[in-house]
Formats: structure tokens, C-alpha cells, sequence
């Protein structure tokens, strides 16, 4: 019996087979995303009508519930395939106010089908453009990499960074074929918890209490705590929660001991929904006449809790047993400790591990690595000590050395195999390949991090790597692949069961919405993560969700309240002594207060941040904040300084290899070029960018290159050359939707049309400014289109609203052309 013949459909240089599922023109394979696929197959199979919204939704999504704006980005995906766009619509037509039909004449043959041909995969998607987030750390707290965690935090005074890769992801194909079911199953996945799989056990084990009275055992309250965890984890068959997570959590409500009373019930219900712990262990530490005596309490998901008892000489030793124990009520079968790859047979350096995990989660990395160092010295294969010495090296300020230990770790544990291990390291290693632009490093051990998450059962990594992975692509541009391996990441966290979702996926959701120029609503999702961040008792990412209003609220014009988030954040940051947040936020308030004109202050801003950055050891926020310095001294008039900071800027961004923002920098020196007159200098240098970046894909430096060639071309009186030129970038710009830059240029392109006198292809531009988030320079383009039409109150109303969002940047040759106006008004 033979399959049923499949369809061809043949429409200008396109032929569509819904047998093989690949479209071809003249010939060639064109990559489409599976939904535009079945989207583009069902508006041809009914090509005699128009069909509405709901019908395609419907049909595209069978049984599911998705938005408008999915069917909206299947259309782009669509037109973008076949060459077509919403201005054109020579194959999909836009019917107002109903839906879409394909207008196209084709033929339509039958194909027979293939008995040996093998299937093309119709998950295989390629991989394009995206922009920035918060990377997420094996602990479970967000880090900022590039200018991720902190919008706009990167060289140039502009929002967001992106640079877009070309190739296309060759492993874990089934990520891919899994995104087709996403939009909905995504949308179901934020509404409704997930169970945790049967039988998986997530601990979270409590800080110890001491009550020996003896201040040589100060260390055990969190040394303990966390050699114990440790131990739990090494097995691979028990998840734990994070030291550091349940620490917080616990200083936040009050918490210093006991789980059967009113703050241990608290702590509990908590735990539970906002990490999916199944189970708590409480310690107790008790001196026995010469010895010392551990009890513990095991609160399991019943709320039945279970207890017992050990007498030693030793605290590890004591610590030990009731890991032991343990195994034995959860697993039902005993591990040895010697057989743990954590745990050292040698008492004593056991203690220097637990010793030096006290102090590491107290924060002092600086004494803590003295402990670890030693181990590592007396037994040079523990894993654990390693890993732990490397994590400190990261927050010390020293990545090279992190990361040749981090590098050994890996050959060792890849040829151990899959383990909670490996995918740590990975994760780690994925991170800091992020944190330098090294953006396809970071995709490939992000990949096979979540290929060995996946192999043991590990949801929560799984989430977590998954949510790296949407950095990754959001930083390249491609803010679709980005919102489907964020969505990804909210199922495994489900399936981890947790009851509420982790802060940083809100952050995560609110950059994607900047991203797009949708500023409302990722102002929502930030409320949302500062409340998920407070509810965790983190008040480090609190204060990093403060500082992103504050960003947030100046992209929508509205500094006054931006600068007290700013403050608050700072307040919070020097609070709790989290000095690289410090200097995050004086580079925020730089860029704030060179955006009100205030270029002083934003100077002071911007030594300050330099400062703390040099402070910290942080080498990409050292470049950064010597950028945002630069972009103050030369908004000043002192380009002379201005340069030499952009200079310095551009040699740490070349020692620290991160091609992007050392070509952003090179834009930033040619305008200053061009400020000073040197036009061909300028232009050589803006040629030089463009052609290094589109060779590099880089998105962000090609589209500023553009910009600067546009304002050469208008420095030389040249209109159509600008026009043309500002035409080729906004073209970029949509196809990486880079919003805030597209207000940028699509503003300056609308004043040079009306300067040519060409209103009709200005009209088009005004109508689009007048849907995107407004800003001074939007509304002052607005302004002089609506004057050219004769709409002279529009224009006064207009330019009125800009004076208001200019504040000190609002200049006499401004105030001349709002009072022009008023004179023609009738």
C-alpha cells in the first residue's frame, strides 16, 4: 500500500512540497520555521477566500490557545520566507480588520510519495539574529553577562546589544521539534503548575544551629549546611536547593531555627513554592560530654516529620552519618561517604571544605579560596574543592584562572559521563564564555549542558540552561528563537515543581518586551520579578530588578522617577555590599543624567562606575563605563577627553577579545570625527565597521556604522545618498528588532524626507513614529512632517510634547522652531 501522493505548489521562483516540508526557490532549500510552514501550506490550500484570524489560529495551533501576536510573528516568518513583507504583499495579503489570503497565482501537481526517502526533521529550524537578559548561575542567581542583566549597559548610550550568528544549530534537534508545541503549551505552562515528576526529591537543608556555646564551631552554621548539601548532591539521585538561595530565603522571613513553629512553617511553605523543595533538613549541633551530637529533623512533603540522632567526635563526621542516614529513609540503600566524589576520607580536609564554604557564602571569596586551595594541594581530585576554588576566582576578578580549572573539570567529568557535575561545569563554562561575547562557545556548552541535564533528570539545570540558551539568542537578535527556549526553560521549572517561577524568568520576559519596543508591558513583568525576588528573600536581583526600572522608565521619558529607582537600587547595593551592583548603577545614572543634559554629573556618574569596576576586577564593565564616560565628555564638548576614554574603552574591550563592542567603539570615534569636520576620516572608519561586522554578524555595529554613513552623506548636503543610506539601516534594524533604534533612525529618515520636500514617503514613516514609544527627537520629526503638511497646531502640540521630554537637552535653536510654529498657527 502506497501513501497518499502530497502536494506541490508551485508560485514564482517558489515551489512548496508538503511531502518533504521544504520550500525551495529555483531549486534551493530556503529555511522556514515549521508553524510559518503550516501557516503559508493552509493559506494556499484555501487561497479562494479570505481567511480570518481565528480560522488560521485554529488550524496552525490545533487544540491550543494562542495570542494574536504568535499568528502575527507566523505571517513575518511567512512573507520573510517568500520574499514578501507587510509593505509589498505580493503573496500574503492583509485583509483589515479579518485576517489574510494568498493572492498569488500558482499550479498546483501532485508528487507521489517516497517510499525510501528518509523525512525531513520538521523541527529543524536555523538560527538567526537577538539581545540581552540575565544569565543564569549554577546556584540558581542571575549574573549580569555583557550588558545583559543591566539594559543598556553596554559601549554606546543606545538600549540594547545583539550580535546575530549564521550558522545553524546541529545538536539536540529535539529542542527544535519541541518548540513547535510551544506557544501554547508555553501559555498553559505560566497559568498552571506542573507537578514535579513522581519520585523526584528536591532537599533544601537548613543553616545548623550551634548550640555548643563554643566559638571554635562558629563555622558549622553554614559549613555544615553546606557540606551536608553537598554530599546530598553528589550522588545524582537527590536535587538540592541552593545554599545560598535557602540562606536568603531565611534571613528574609526571620528564620534561626526549628521547623515545627510559626517562621519554620513560613520558611517551608516557601521553600516548597518558590524552589519545588519536597523535603527540609533541619541540624542541630549539641556538645556530649568530650563530643558532640548532631540531631536532625527531615520534613518531608506530608508534613510528617522524621528524626534521629548522631554522637561523634567530629562535626563533619556527624555531618556524614546523617547524609548516610538519609540516603537510607529516601533511597532506601546506604552510599559511603569515601565513595562520593565530594567528600575527602581525610577528616580534615573535610572541615577546610565545610570551613571554606562558610566564608564563601558569607561573601569573602578572598579567605575562602586559602581553604579550598589547601585541599586542592593535599587531594588534587576532589571535584567539589575545585569547582569551588574556580567560583571564587570568577567573583575575585580572575577568569582566566577559573577558567583553565573549569576547563580541566570538564575533560574529567565528560569522561566520567553524564552527571549533576558535568552540567554544572558546563553551565558555569557557558556563562562566562557569555559574560565576553563569545556567544557561539556559550551556545555549544549551554547545548550539551542541557544534553546531560536532560540524561539525568535534572529539571531544575535543565531551566536554567534553557534560560541561558535564550540569552544567548536574545544577544544575537533573534528575540523568537529567544521567547521559545524561555518558554523551554518554564516547563522544565514546572516539572521541577516549583509553584511560582524564579525572578529571572520575569526579568527574562520584560527584556524581551524592551526588546520590542513593548515598554508597558515589560514594566509589568519587572514588577513581577521584583516581587518573585523579594518573595526569594534575593535581595542582590531586588536591587538589579530596581536599577532595570530605572533604565526602563528613561527609555519611556520619564527620568525623575527613573533616577529614584536608580537610587533605591544603589541604597539596596551598598546595603548589602554587592560593590560590582554598585557600579552598575552609576553607570545607569550616567546615561540618565547625560540624557537630561546634565553632563557633569554624568561624567562624575561614569568615573565612578570606572572606578568600582577596576575595584572588582570586572574587565567588560570597566570598558563599558570608560564608554559611557566618553559619550558624557563628548556630549560636554570636550572631545578631546571624550577620545581618550573611547580609546581606553576600545582597549579593554580588545583584550578581553569582544569584537562587537570594540567595532561600536571604532563608531563612536568616527563621530567624533566627523563632530570635528573630518568627513573622510569618519567614512573610512564607518565603511571599515560595516563591512567587519556584517562579515562577523554583528548586528548592532553594522546598523550604527549605517547611521554614521547617513550622517556623513547629510554633513555633505548629499539628501538622497542619506535617504538611501538610512533607508538600508532601518531595513536592518526590523529585521533584529532593535526598537529603540528604530525610533532613532526611522526619526532622523523622516526629517530628511521632509527636507527633500518627498512627503510622500515621509507619510508612511510619521504614521509608524506615531505607534512606537515616543521620545523628544520622534516627536520633533513628527512635528516638522505635520508643519510641511500645513497641520501647523499638530505641529505646535508636538513640539510642545518634546520640550517636555527633553528637559535640559531641549536647545535655543529648538525653542526657535516650536516658537516659528506657534506664529503660523492660525
Amino acid at each position: 500500500m502506497h501513501p497518499a501522493p502530497q502536494p506541490l505548489f508551485r508560485f514564482g521562483e517558489f515551489t512548496l512540497d508538503t511531502g518533504l516540508r521544504e520550500l525551495r526557490r529555483d531549486g534551493r532549500a530556503v529555511d522556514i520555521q515549521p508553524r510559518a510552514f503550516d501557516l503559508l501550506v493552509y493559506l494556499i490550500t484555501h487561497r479562494d477566500r479570505a481567511i480570518d484570524k481565528g480560522e488560521l489560529q485554529d488550524a496552525v495551533w490545533p487544540g491550543m490557545v494562542v495570542t494574536e501576536t504568535a499568528l502575527t510573528r507566523a505571517i513575518m516568518k511567512a512573507r520573510k520566507a517568500i520574499g514578501d513583507d507587510a509593505n509589498r504583499q505580493d503573496f500574503i495579503k492583509t485583509v483589515h480588520g479579518h485576517g489574510y489570503r494568498f493572492v498569488a497565482g500558482l499550479l498546483e501537481e501532485a508528487r507521489a510519495a517516497e517510499g525510501g526517502a528518509a523525512p525531513v526533521d520538521p523541527g529543524a529550524e536555523s538560527s538567526a539574529p537577538a539581545a540581552t537578559g540575565v544569565s543564569v548561575d549554577p546556584a540558581g542567581d542571575p549574573h549580569s553577562p555583557a550588558s545583559a542583566a543591566q539594559p543598556g549597559a553596554g559601549p554606546t548610550v543606545s538600549a540594547a546589544t545583539g550580535n546575530a550568528s549564521r550558522g545553524r544549530p546541529l545538536r539536540n534537534w529535539i529542542l527544535a521539534l519541541a518548540a513547535l508545541c510551544l506557544v501554547v503549551v508555553a501559555a498553559w505552562a505560566w497559568l498552571r503548575p506542573v507537578p514535579a515528576d513522581a519520585g523526584e526529591t528536591r532537599i533544601a537543608v537548613l543553616p545548623l544551629q550551634d548550640e555548643t556555646a563554643n566559638a571554635e564551631l562558629a563555622w558549622t552554621r553554614l559549613g555544615l549546611m553546606s557540606f551536608v548539601s553537598n554530599l546530598l548532591g553528589a550522588e545524582g539521585r537527590l536535587a538540592v536547593v541552593a545554599d545560598g538561595s535557602v540562606v536568603s530565603l531565611a534571613e528574609s522571613i526571620g528564620w534561626t531555627s526549628g521547623l515545627e513553629n510559626d517562621t519554620g512553617e513560613t520558611l517551608a511553605a516557601r521553600l516548597r513554592e518558590v524552589y519545588g523543595a519536597s523535603h527540609l533538613l533541619g541540624m542541630q549541633l549539641v556538645a556530649e560530654g568530650r563530643g558532640l551530637r548532631m540531631n536532625y529533623s527531615l520534613l518531608g512533603p506530608d508534613g510528617e516529620v522524621q528524626r534521629g540522632t548522631m554522637v561523634g567526635d567530629t562535626a563533619t563526621e556527624l555531618a556524614e552519618g546523617v547524609v548516610q542516614s538519609l540516603y537510607g529513609r529516601l533511597l532506601g540503600r546506604r552510599v559511603r561517604a569515601a565513595d562520593s566524589p565530594v567528600v575527602s576520607s581525610d577528616p580534615f580536609n573535610n572541615e577546610a571544605f565545610a570551613r571554606g564554604m562558610d566564608l564563601s557564602l558569607q561573601g569573602r571569596c578572598t579567605e575562602a579560596v586559602s581553604y579550598f586551595h589547601v585541599i586542592i594541594e593535599h587531594e588534587p581530585g576532589l571535584f567539589a574543592p575545585r569547582y569551588e576554588y574556580a567560583a571564587c576566582q570568577r567573583v575575585l576578578g580572575k577568569p582566566d584562572l577559573a577558567g583553565e580549572l573549569l576547563d580541566t573539570l570538564l575533560e574529567e567529568q565528560r569522561a566520567l559521563g553524564p552527571s549533576r557535575q558535568l552540567a554544572l561545569v558546563l553551565m558555569t563554562r557557558g556563562i562566562m564564555f557569555n559574560r565576553t561575547g563569545r556567544l557561539d562557545e556559550a551556545e555549544a556548552s549551554h547545548r550539551e549542558g542541557l544534553e546531560v541535564a536532560r540524561a539525568v533528570g535534572d529539571h531544575d539545570s535543565a531551566a536554567r540552561l534553557l534560560h541561558n540558551l535564550s540569552i544567548v539568542f536574545e544577544d544575537r537578535g533573534d528575540l523568537e528563537r529567544a521567547e521559545e527556549f524561555l518558554d523551554l526553560a518554564v516547563l522544565d521549572y514546572r516539572a521541577a515543581g516549583r509553584e511560582s517561577l524564579p525572578g529571572h524568568v520575569y526579568s527574562a520576559r520584560a527584556n524581551l518586551c524592551m526588546d520590542r519596543g513593548e515598554l508597558v508591558e515589560a514594566r509589568g513583568y519587572l514588577d513581577q520579578a521584583i516581587a518573585a525576588f523579594r518573595a526569594a528573600g534575593d535581595r542582590r536581583n531586588e536591587a538589579m530588578m530596581l536599577n532595570n526600572t530605572g533604565y526602563l522608565l528613561r527609555e519611556m521619558g520619564r527620568l525623575d522617577e527613573s533616577e529614584g529607582y536608580h537610587l533605591d537600587s544603589l541604597a539596596l547595593r551598598e546595603e548589602i555590599g554587592d560593590r560590582v551592583g554598585v557600579g552598575r548603577v552609576y553607570g545607569q545614572l550616567s546615561v540618565l543624567y547625560e540624557a537630561r543634559g546634565e553632563f557633569d554629573r554624568a561624567a562624575e556618574a561614569a568615573a565612578g562606575a570606572y572606578q568600582t569596576a577596576l575595584e572588582t576586577g570586572d574587565r567588560l564593565y570597566q570598558g563599558t563605563a570608560l564608554a559611557q564616560w566618553a559619550a558624557a565628555e563628548a556630549s560636554a564638548g570636550d572631545r578631546a577627553a571624550a577620545r581618550e576614554h573611547y580609546r581606553g574603552s576600545r582597549e579593554v574591550f580588545a583584550a578581553i577579545q569582544d569584537r562587537m563592542r570594540v567595532l561600536q567603539v571604532d563608531v563612536m570615534l568616527a563621530r567624533l570625527d566627523l563632530d570635528e569636520g573630518a568627513l573622510e576620516t569618519a567614512e573610512l572608519t564607518a565603511r571599515d565597521v560595516q563591512a567587519a561586522a556584517s562579515e562577523a554578524g554583528l548586528n548592532q555595529p553594522e546598523i550604527e556604522a549605517l547611521e554614521l554613513l547617513g550622517e556623513i552623506a547629510l554633513a555633505r548636503g548629499d539628501l538622497a545618498a542619506a535617504v538611501t543610506t538610512y533607508q538600508q539601516a532601518l531595513a536592518r534594524v526590523r529585521e533584529t528588532s532593535w526598537s529603540g533604534k528604530e525610533v532613532a533612525i526611522t526619526s532622523t529618515l523622516l526629517q530628511t524626507l521632509v527636507a527633500s520636500g518627498d512627503l510622500d514617503s515621509a507619510a508612511p514613516l510619521a504614521g509608524a513614529l506615531a505607534s512606537l514609544e515616543p521620545s523628544s527627537d520622534s516627536l520633533q520629526a513628527q512635528a516638522a512632517f505635520a508643519h510641511a503638511s500645513d497641520q501647523q497646531p499638530q505641529a505646535v502640540a508636538l513640539m510642545e510634547q518634546a520640550k517636555t521630554l527633553a528637559g535640559a537637552r531641549w536647545t535655543p535653536d529648538n525653542e526657535a522652531t516650536l516658537t516659528r510654529y506657534r506664529t503660523l498657527t492660525p
